[in-house]
């Protein structure tokens, strides 16, 4: 990237979480017998309104847990892959949990949850540890620490110190898909 230009967040996110591939996405097609294998080889997820519902589901995600739910199913979701001029599902697997993952949730209304599990072997409980915020061509972050408190920045008007606002525990988590007039762009979830 030259100097002076603009990225975005989530571009610089994917790039920063990079890693060894932790599962991998396989769409199929019933007409052609195409089967496309792609490895997950990032931290992050970008979240999406699906165009079709599986078949066991006739609401849409409100939740990060309910986009979890209907994008990491067995039965796959229609996510906009097209084979033979039809939509095809993909099958989301993970063969390890991360520490960490990010969600880009940018005009999505999904809804922040304070923490979820997964499991494969053994179950590992991801909390909410940051929200990434956009608006009038500026970022602002929130921070959750260990003990639920929550920490605001905006490097423009805080400068390097961060604000306390509250703690998670007595937060209405719609609260947190905005701030000020800036709307969430990036969820952030670690172990511990």
């Amino acid at each position: 990237m030259r100097q002076g230009a603009g990225t975005s967040v989530n571009e610089l996110c994917e790039e920063l979480l990079n890693t060894n591939p932790i599962g991998s996405i396989v769409t199929s097609c019933d007409t052609c017998n195409n089967i496309n294998r792609t490895s997950i080889d990032k931290l992050s997820f970008n979240c999406y309104r699906p165009t079709h519902q599986t078949n066991n589901d006739d609401s849409q995600a409100t939740s990060i847990k309910d986009w979890i739910v209907q994008n990491l199913s067995p039965e796959g979701t229609f996510q906009g892959v097209k084979c033979c001029r039809k939509d095809i599902q993909s099958i989301t697997t993970l063969t390890k949990i991360p520490r960490i993952l990010a969600f880009h949730v940018s005009n999505t209304d999904l809804l922040p949850d304070k923490n979820f599990t997964l499991q494969l072997k053994s179950k590992q409980k991801l909390n909410l540890r940051g929200l990434i915020y956009f608006g009038d061509f500026h970022f602002t972050s929130r921070f959750i620490s260990k003990n639920g408190d929550i920490w605001f920045n905006d490097r423009m008007t805080t400068g390097r110190e961060c604000r306390k606002e509250g703690n998670i525990e007595s937060t209405n988590l719609a609260d947190l898909l905005t701030c000020g007039t800036h709307t969430t762009t990036l969820l952030i979830y670690a172990c511990g």
